[in-house]
């Protein structure tokens, strides 16, 4: 969310406010920006971060769609056995 609003706090932002000794990161010393700090710095714990929030994405996106689509057999299958009953009345 803070990237949206611009609030990520990285060092190119805070350096001219005099809150960081430098604009560059801090884990690679490569320019800092929203950017670099989400996805382009190449340091190993930055990597892991990376790779850990891609696969807690994937696993939100797999468990929605397979929500969906046991929904959808569900429903499939209810409309299936529904066209297969008896019609109403004496028999």
């Amino acid at each position: 969310m803070r990237f949206r609003t611009g609030t990520l706090h990285i060092q190119k932002l805070a350096h001219p406010y005099g809150r960081a000794t430098s604009s560059s990161c801090l884990l690679c010393h490569q320019p800092d920006s929203q950017i670099h700090m989400l996805s382009g710095c190449q340091n190993a714990s930055n990597q892991n971060m990376v790779t850990e929030r891609h696969n807690i994405a994937s696993k939100l996106i797999i468990k929605i769609l397979t929500k969906v689509n046991c929904r959808r057999l569900k429903n499939n299958t209810d409309r299936a056995h529904d066209s297969f009953q008896d019609p109403p009345g004496p028999h």
